[in-house]
């Protein structure tokens, strides 16, 4: 998810990220969705690794279109990165 506004609070259950009155965009992730899918490793695969990344930026929003790649969105947010996090999730099954 990119281009959230500074003052949010909180993201909209179900946010489809769809050109609107928002800026708020998702980039395609892995499984080709501009979407959440959830974490869904193989059965039996052992432990996966899932990384949130969150970053502070110097501009109201990224020059990135809609549904842009994920690794395209987050090589134009390290351009205007003043701080960023990262929270790390593990999950099997």
């Amino acid at each position: 998810v990119f281009n959230i506004p500074p003052d949010a609070s909180e993201l909209a259950e179900a946010q489809d990220g769809k050109p609107g009155p928002s800026a708020l965009r998702q980039g395609t992730n892995d499984f080709g969705n501009a979407y959440y899918d959830g974490p869904q490793p193989p059965v039996g695969h052992g432990v996966h690794h899932y990384h949130f990344r969150l970053a502070a930026l110097d501009v109201p929003s990224l020059s990135v279109p809609g549904q842009a790649g994920v690794q395209s969105v987050w090589k134009e947010a390290q351009k205007h990165a003043l701080e960023q996090a990262e929270l790390v999730g593990t999950y099997a099954r």
